[in-house]
């Protein structure tokens, strides 16, 4: 990192996050209590930047038969091994299951704003390379939906996992 990056690095904020976005025409919203989400492939990503802590966090909600529980559980320790956002063990919900994906700089961290660009689309991408992986070894895809991610003025198809 040059001087100048160095200087320009800031702890990480909400506020922060939103010109990130926008600098990045990023669609993403705010709810009631000023927390940012934004919606991407069919899932919800929660980012915030309180305490110089980044978090983004999403959920995969599908309807998983019982006896591919151990196939499931294979992928997650494969995953989790190797690779982020980290995919927490599956918890019922209704009649599936939910696997919640989470990316978390572990403290207060400072970084320029290509560097929380780069930290917010990484694991954006992430998440989505993991669900898809999950949807084409359960065979739970929707089929409606592509996971595909909004990266300033073009999209950029997913690769496999």
């Amino acid at each position: 990192m040059s001087t100048t990056e160095r200087v320009s690095a800031r702890p990480v904020t909400e506020r922060r996050i939103k010109t990130v976005l926008d600098r990045h025409q990023m669609h993403y919203g705010t709810d009631d209590d000023g927390r940012i989400g934004t919606f991407h492939a069919g899932h919800l990503f929660r980012i915030a930047g309180e305490g110089g802590v980044l978090l983004i966090r999403t959920r995969w909600h599908r309807s998983v038969e019982s006896g591919r529980a151990p196939v499931l559980h294979t992928l997650l320790r494969r995953w989790n091994a190797d690779l982020e956002p980290v995919l927490l063990t599956p918890v019922p919900w209704g009649a599936g299951l939910t696997v919640d994906a989470r990316a978390e700089s572990g403290g207060p961290v400072r970084l320029t704003d290509s560097e929380l660009y780069r930290a917010l689309s990484d694991s954006l991408e992430g998440a989505l390379r993991a669900f898809a992986l999950l949807d084409r070894h359960l065979g739970t895809q929707t089929g409606a939906l592509t996971p595909t991610i909004g990266l300033g003025s073009t999209q950029r198809a997913l690769g496999s996992a």
